[in-house]
């Protein structure tokens, strides 16, 4: 027998988090909140490999050795302790 529940006192991060989610799973919001509740209880499968990072995978690889060469020139500076600061 389905039982409704009403949520409230949803922050608006969260909401727009949640849906955000939604719309990057290609759901609607009930399904993934439905789904987030199963998984915690762990009545649902959850795939580590099926995780979305908003991140930044998409640079990775994009260096050419003259971009390596020149980060490593213009930042070799940060590897010397000026004793002056610590004073």
């Amino acid at each position: 027998m389905e039982k409704n529940i009403i949520l409230s006192d949803i922050d608006s991060v969260l909401l727009t988090r949640l849906n955000f989610e939604a719309k990057s799973q290609g759901t609607d919001l009930k399904t993934l909140i439905i789904s987030i509740i199963r998984k915690s209880l762990g009545l649902e499968k959850s795939y580590n490999n099926s995780i979305f990072y908003n991140d930044l995978d998409h640079l990775s690889g994009t260096w050419t050795s003259e971009d390596y060469n020149d980060f490593v020139t213009k930042t070799s500076g940060l590897n010397t302790i000026d004793d002056e600061l610590w004073r």
